[in-house]
């Protein structure tokens, strides 16, 4: 598993539930996802995983 699909899984995991959401977490990651050129939305988008959690 490359380093990027580990990351990906590690913050996948980090906001399976409300409870353990952290926003600032979530937020400087979601600028540094941004910044790489990551889109906000859609099935790779950075909200992407936010809104799964929230649904």
């Amino acid at each position: 598993m490359s380093t990027q699909a580990q990351e990906k899984d590690i913050w996948m995991n980090d906001m399976s539930t409300l409870e353990g959401f952290d926003f600032t977490k979530f937020q400087a990651e979601a600028i540094k996802q941004l910044k790489s050129g990551k889109p906000l939305n859609g099935k790779e988008g950075v909200l992407t995983p936010l809104i799964k959690m929230i649904l």
